[in-house]
């Protein structure tokens, strides 16, 4: 990774080792999960009427809990936390109460180009508005130079901009348009203490200029760490395992 005072920046290809979860035993994890039950029971007896209540059967809570409880002696811890913050993020009003334990929470991801959403009934459309203004998130991924400002992305990932927004509809509780753009705005800048990371390292665009030509460029993800609280933990950590082997 390239340093710049206390923070650093390389491509997710090459740190994606590095962005890894702390281990939980079983019993930590169903304390987990029903802690978070319990704060959404909550909420709901809250409300002055059922509308909260009556999302969750479209975005199958208890189901995706259940197989989650089901599935915990084959999942790794990874794909535990994985898991669990993508039903979080599929509830409203709580989807910024859980941080994916372990080195996740330093680290933040960028693409060099942002986009702005254009939704009505009957289209998706996403256009380039903003460059990253940081230069070592440039410098790794230089084919933000093939974008302009005001060109068109056809495809994403080898998906149209509706195909892109339903295929991640777990960062969001609804398809509405605010919630479409704060998926957007998720790949512009991304916390990794929130969400998964990417499966891809990079991601693949299909663009068209304004004249009507067509292009493509693929950018890369690149990762942002706050080495210093990032060491801490690193310190923090093997101290730990130290004692608890004395």
């Amino acid at each position: 990774m390239h340093l710049r005072k206390s923070v650093a920046y390389g491509k997710l290809s090459n740190v994606r080792k590095l962005i890894t979860v702390l281990p939980f035993t079983k019993d930590q994890k169903l304390e987990v999960i029903h802690r978070f039950i319990s704060i959404v029971q909550g909420i709901i007896r809250a409300r002055k009427d059922n509308a909260y209540s009556e999302e969750f059967p479209k975005h199958n809570f208890i189901e995706m809990i259940t197989d989650l409880i089901h599935d915990l002696d084959t999942l790794s811890d990874t794909e535990f936390h994985y898991k669990f913050s993508i039903i979080i993020a599929a509830v409203k009003d709580v989807r910024h109460m859980y941080i994916i334990p372990g080195y996740h929470a330093y680290f933040k991801l960028h693409l060099p180009v942002g986009f702005h959403l254009e939704q009505t009934e009957h289209a998706t459309s996403l256009f380039v508005s903003q460059f990253c203004d940081i230069e070592k998130v440039l410098e790794k991924s230089p084919e933000y130079k093939k974008f302009s400002i005001g060109d068109q992305v056809i495809l994403i990932n080898e998906q149209t901009a509706d195909q892109y927004i339903k295929k991640n509809q777990y960062i969001s509780s609804t398809s509405s348009i605010p919630y479409a753009k704060s998926i957007i705005s998720e790949l512009f800048v991304r916390n990794c203490a929130k969400l998964p990371l990417p499966n891809e390292n990079q991601v693949e665009f299909v663009m068209r200029k304004r004249d009507g030509s067509f292009y493509q460029a693929t950018l890369h993800w690149i990762a942002e760490c706050n080495v210093g609280s990032f060491e801490r933990l690193q310190k923090r950590l093997f101290d730990e395992k130290r004692n608890s082997l004395q």
